[in-house]
């Protein structure tokens, strides 16, 4: 059988790490991208991949069932994708159901996978992503012959990463670290290397965490703020100055790429972010500062953020209180 490899993506960073990938990989590919949102950064993601074969499939969200909607993207995939055999399967979501299908109908391919954000440098997470999935995909994995997290770790044969080695958790086998973001040099600008304050948003499922998230978007003055995704309530801001940066475009972009863009063009940006992943792959680059609002958010990839020097801000106050302290902290 000829050599054929399916790179199954889900974000706007494994669109990127992909492109890493496609320059290893020396037989056909497929990249089939099922987003995790609909969202207008997939759409532009995924026109960067630089192979011909690839194919979006949009999310058709239900309601009540992220399982449903998951299971329901397998039959939205084309059916000749469905029915080729592949030899290679590569993804950063192992545990996607259509992902998982693949792998029930490929049994001899090899698997390998990517990064999939802070799932691969906390131990804790990983470990409870990997053995707590609930019954219900379980079960529909069962159901159409899909292949359960567990036995899909076990058939790793290689991991891909864009950190150090030393911080990667989780995998029995040999792990290979891509260069993502180490081309970026700074170039000569007449702007004087002007100081860009820029605060990426977040999304938590305690609401008590949430609220003193949105006050501190709204309450303290920075030149670019970037809400989640998929935050439906808080507005992205851009300061005027901005806007003159050619293809500076935060709709589209990722906010790695927004920042590399900005040291880029002679700007030095200070970014504040709660726990995110985009902090960690711009600690390299730039000044970035974690905003803690809860003591158990310090542990995830606790390691990895102190050997990065990357500065931890501790917020458990509330209400007004949180906010003057905020405001004394970064203003």
């Amino acid at each position: 059988m000829t050599e054929k490899a399916l790179i199954f993506c889900r974000t706007p960073l494994q669109a990127l790490i992909i492109n890493c990938l496609l320059q290893l990989i020396n037989y056909e590919v497929v990249v089939l991208y099922c987003p995790v949102s609909n969202n207008i950064k997939h759409n532009y993601y995924f026109e960067k991949i630089k192979t011909t074969q690839k194919y979006f499939v949009a999310r058709q969200q239900w309601r009540f069932s992220d399982t449903l909607t998951d299971a329901i993207a397998w039959w939205r995939i084309p059916l000749t994708i469905r029915q080729t055999k592949f030899s290679h399967l590569l993804a950063a979501s192992i545990g996607s159901i259509p992902f998982s299908f693949f792998a029930g109908r490929n049994k001899d391919a090899k698997i390998y996978t990517f990064d999939d954000g802070s799932f691969n440098v906390s131990l804790s997470t990983f470990s409870n992503w990997i053995n707590s999935e609930p019954v219900t995909r379980r079960l529909v994995k069962i159901l159409f012959g899909g292949c359960n997290n567990i036995d899909m770790l076990d058939k790793v044969a290689r991991h891909y990463t864009i950190y150090e080695n030393k911080f990667v958790v989780g995998f029995k086998c040999p792990i290979e670290e891509l260069n993502l973001f180490d081309d970026v040099s700074k170039q000569k600008s007449t702007r004087k290397n002007k100081s860009v304050r820029i605060l990426l948003g977040s999304l938590f499922s305690d609401s008590d965490i949430q609220s003193r998230h949105d006050k501190i978007l709204q309450s303290v003055k920075f030149d670019l703020i970037l809400p989640h995704p998929s935050d439906k309530h808080n507005l992205p801001v851009v300061a005027d100055f901005l806007d003159s940066i050619e293809g500076f475009d935060p709709a589209k972009m990722i906010a790695e790429d927004l920042v590399l863009l900005l040291i880029s063009t002679g700007f030095v940006p200070v970014t504040y972010g709660f726990n995110s992943t985009a902090l960690i792959n711009l600690a390299r680059h730039s000044r970035v500062i974690s905003i803690i609002l809860d003591p158990k958010y310090n542990t995830i990839a606790s390691r990895m953020m102190s050997d990065l020097n990357i500065r931890r801000m501790f917020c458990y106050a509330k209400n007004e209180k949180l906010k003057r302290m905020i405001t004394r902290q970064i203003a």
